[in-house]
């Protein structure tokens, strides 16, 4: 049985109709999928939404610091420890440094941003320029802890004996430690301003609470930057004239071993101390066992 001549009729009408236009997407729709496609680590495709994003939402500042999370992501993903960096990697830096200059524009009160923007012109050594970027945080944030820290490693002098600076570091470190009692780096840092000072009590106070927070001698076993704990406190007790004291952190990490670098030190510093207590054949044999680790360190750099 033929169909009837309505519904021929009818089909063909709808085959020679002009195709409909799809729905313009919107703002919403380029969110979504550049967050899918920043989940499978298409970080191109998402900046390049994230763009289409903010193209039809000029002022939304979340959608730069989406696109900025993109970008964080791509370098991270692509991260290269060979200098220097590339054209690619050098162009996605200056276009964070324009979407953090546009969040801030539009929203002036975001502390993060104005932090994240110092973290990045610290990371690309533009560290006179971080500073204003840390006051700003702190002021629209007085319990930024972080700010603090970062803004206190900056008040180094070449010399290093500013008094004024100091001060002004330990301060900070003071605040950063206030807003968050548990900060290891926090307590490093205010150790080593302390040390600068003289206050070689207050140094070794700090640096034990940096160990306690960073999880002690178990730790040291395994991390070799908090091996260094121990060297550095033992340093603050050879200046007090603590020398036994000095002589049983360095112990530690000759026990442990946990990496060469570290080893060596201990080794040099003890034999340092062991001399200054005129105890030369001590002094002697660490200082054979830091020549021999150096020898070793140099044949392994070299292969």
């Amino acid at each position: 049985m033929k169909p009837p001549f309505h519904f021929c009729l009818a089909l063909l009408l709808a085959l020679l109709a002009p195709a409909r236009p799809l729905a313009a997407q919107t703002a919403k729709d380029y969110d979504t999928s550049s967050k899918a496609k920043l989940a499978r680590n298409d970080f191109d495709g998402a900046i390049a939404d994230l763009g289409k994003r903010i193209a039809l939402e000029p002022a939304n500042a979340t959608a730069y610091l989406d696109r900025i999370h993109a970008a964080k992501a791509k370098l991270d993903f692509d991260d290269d420890e060979d200098v220097p960096p590339s054209d690619a990697k050098l162009e996605i830096i200056g276009a964070l440094f324009a979407d953090y200059d546009k969040v801030i524009a539009l929203d002036p009160k975001n502390a993060t941003a104005w932090f994240e923007r110092a973290m990045l012109k610290l990371g690309n050594k533009y560290e006179d320029a971080a500073i204003p970027d840390l006051d700003a945080a702190i002021t629209l944030k007085p319990d930024y802890a972080e700010a603090y820290y970062h803004r206190a490693l900056l008040r180094d002098t070449p010399e290093g004996d500013d008094k004024h600076e100091i001060d002004l570091a330990i301060a900070d470190l003071d605040k950063a430690i206030a807003s968050k009692p548990d900060y290891a780096h926090a307590y490093r840092a205010r150790a080593g301003k302390k040390q600068d000072k003289g206050d070689f009590d207050g140094a070794i106070s700090d640096f034990s609470r940096a160990m306690t927070l960073k999880g002690g001698e178990e730790s040291a076993k395994r991390d070799e930057d908090i091996a260094y704990l121990w060297i550095e406190r033992g340093k603050a007790k050879k200046a007090k004239g603590d020398l036994d004291g000095a002589i049983a952190d360095f112990a530690v990490i000759i026990k442990f071993k946990p990496e060469v670098d570290v080893t060596h030190d201990a080794y040099e510093e003890r034999s340092l101390v062991r001399r200054l207590k005129h105890d030369e054949a001590g002094a002697d044999a660490d200082f054979a066992q830091a020549t021999a680790l150096h020898s070793f360190r140099m044949d392994d750099l070299s292969d």
